[in-house]
């Protein structure tokens, strides 16, 4: 081997330098631009998700800021309007808080189930699954019935005038009757997406807005043959979406989708598993907990 050969080996060896054919060049760009797409299909329906969760917002808010149109035949006024107004911004803030609480449990689902259908280890994401799903519905009654009956307390605590408080009552103890059911579907997407299903869960809570948003409507004003309920209609719609996402969502973790299941002896307690959950969880849930007190009125 003459000199010169010996150094190019010297140099290749080295540097590590790979030359990429001209011909694999649009291999190459058609890589990227099939990433692109799985990102973009990944993304749309979240993107879509977030959209209708900021017109359900918008919803609740129109309502209670027009009580007197819905119920004339009351001594309503415009000081009740602003008074459920407030009510309705501050059980939205409210409702961030509990899907922080449960928040812990989503986390570590993702995690775990991610890396257990990455290694192909089936069993260990469905017993995670289970054992989140568990624990969800006891993070859930445990919520709901705090609500139910602390509900005066804490609408006190939130610094509202009297008449805010009492809308805030009213809308807080029916609420607390979908806290299970929330806290399922809250943790069941998570599951799903850890699996890599963004789609699924992403349908559902469009599905859920869209009916949180009707009953809203309907049972404010007594549309369609339902009762006319003023104010409260809008925590029934809200608590009536809320329990439709919770039993969809389970439906459809017993079926199972994106390679994970949900089966009912993988809910009896598997202490090492509940621990691997938290153990992930709680630093991320710790730091939205955080995050709401610092943004919290």
């Amino acid at each position: 081997m003459n000199a010169n050969a010996s150094r190019h080996l010297h140099m290749d060896k080295s540097t590590r330098v790979i030359a990429v054919p001209d011909e694999l060049l649009p291999l190459a760009e058609d890589s990227t631009g099939a990433l692109m797409r799985q990102l973009l299909a990944l993304a749309t329906p979240v993107f879509a998700e977030h959209i209708l969760h900021i017109l359900v917002g918008w919803n609740d808010t129109y309502l209670a800021n027009h009580i007197h149109s819905y119920d004339v035949a009351t001594s309503l006024t415009r000081a009740d309007e602003i008074a459920a107004g407030a009510a309705v911004g501050t059980m939205s803030f409210i409702l961030w808080l509990v899907t922080l609480i449960v928040s812990s449990v989503g986390v570590g689902s993702t995690a775990i189930i991610a890396r257990a259908i990455g290694a192909r280890h089936r069993s260990l994401a469905n017993s995670i699954c289970g054992q989140s799903i568990s624990l969800a519905i006891l993070v859930g009654l445990f919520t709901g019935a705090a609500m139910y009956l602390f509900a005066g307390p804490i609408a006190h605590l939130t610094g509202l005038d009297p008449r805010a408080q009492e809308f805030a009552y009213a809308y807080m103890r029916i609420l607390a009757i979908a806290m299970p059911f929330s806290m399922v579907m809250f943790v069941a997407n998570p599951c799903l997406r850890g699996a890599g299903d963004t789609l699924t869960p992403a349908i559902t809570m469009i599905v859920v807005d869209i009916i949180n948003m009707a009953f809203s409507f309907g049972l404010t004003y007594g549309w369609g043959g339902l009762p006319k309920l003023g104010f409260i209609g809008i925590a029934w719609g809200t608590m009536i979406a809320y329990v439709a996402g919770g039993v969809i969502q389970f439906g459809v973790l017993v079926v199972g989708r994106g390679g994970i299941r949900l089966y009912l002896h993988r809910m009896r307690p598997h202490w090492r598993n509940l621990k691997r959950l938290l153990r992930i969880g709680l630093p991320g849930g710790m730091a939205d907990l955080l995050q709401w007190t610092a943004t919290s009125p």
